[in-house]
């Protein structure tokens, strides 16, 4: 929101800076046009020497040269001083031309000076009311524009928000969802660990119980195999006091 709203403040102020410029620039147009026919009737022709007609290349290098030492700080270049900086050159073919180069500059600097006319300042005024009221309405035109579209991206910033949101819930509830299977899983696991080491313990008791019992029958079997004999030795010494008991009868007989 807060981009949009940046964005719509400097496209204003582009509009309002460009309407100006164009203001400004016309405002120059009609200037120049206008002072040009009020000071057309006033101003003296400019002499033209048979040299600027013949040499036109020569003419245009003289006052190259001329104006180059006007910017270089020379203000009033002499024929020597422009001939010196075309490197040579003939003092009778640069003398009428730079005469009538300082006359065109003569005539700019009474140009410069010269007053604008009521006329011409109350058809400036006017023309400027114009193109101001024009430049304004062209400005409103393009901040109403400007606005539109901004409470239009708004708009569209505020719904792809909504659902940029719905889609957080929509992941967060999966993600909720994700940690609870996770955390079932790591219960299940602990309670499998949990069943493992129980099974190995259970495992390790009935190797304990099978090596008891495979004791226990080996005893029982010895048991049996010692009740047997004693048995058998039971009965002979049940024969033998039987057979003693008969004995002891018959001889007191």
């Amino acid at each position: 929101m807060y981009y949009s709203y940046c964005m719509y403040y400097l496209y204003h102020m582009y509009c309002v800076y460009r309407t100006v410029f164009i203001v400004l620039y016309h405002i120059d147009c009609i200037v120049y046009f206008s002072f040009t026919e009020y000071t057309a009737g006033i101003t003296p022709p400019t002499e033209i020497s048979h040299e600027q007609t013949a040499f036109p290349d020569m003419v245009r290098r003289i006052e190259d040269a001329a104006a180059a030492l006007i910017a270089a700080g020379t203000p009033n270049p002499t024929n020597a001083q422009v001939r010196d900086h075309l490197g040579g050159g003939s003092l009778g073919t640069i003398s009428p031309v730079m005469r009538a180069f300082r006359a065109r500059q003569r005539e700019l600097g009474r140009e410069d000076t010269l007053p604008i006319p009521p006329e011409l300042q109350q058809l400036l005024t006017g023309q400027l009311a114009l193109l101001w009221q024009a430049a304004v309405q062209q400005a409103e035109a393009g901040a109403l524009a400007a606005r539109e579209q901004a409470d239009a991206d708004i708009e569209q910033a505020d719904l792809e928000r909504d659902a940029a949101l719905a889609k957080v819930a929509e992941l967060e509830s999966e993600l909720a969802v994700l940690r609870e299977v996770q955390a079932e899983r790591d219960r299940l696991l602990q309670q499998e660990t949990g069943l493992r080491e129980h099974t190995i313990s259970l495992r390790e008791e009935v190797v304990r119980q099978q090596t008891r019992n495979e004791h226990l029958s080996a005893q029982l079997q010895d048991s049996r195999e010692e009740v047997k004999t004693l048995r058998v030795s039971e009965k002979a010494l049940q024969a033998e006091l039987l057979a003693l008991a008969r004995n002891d009868g018959k001889a007191k007989k």
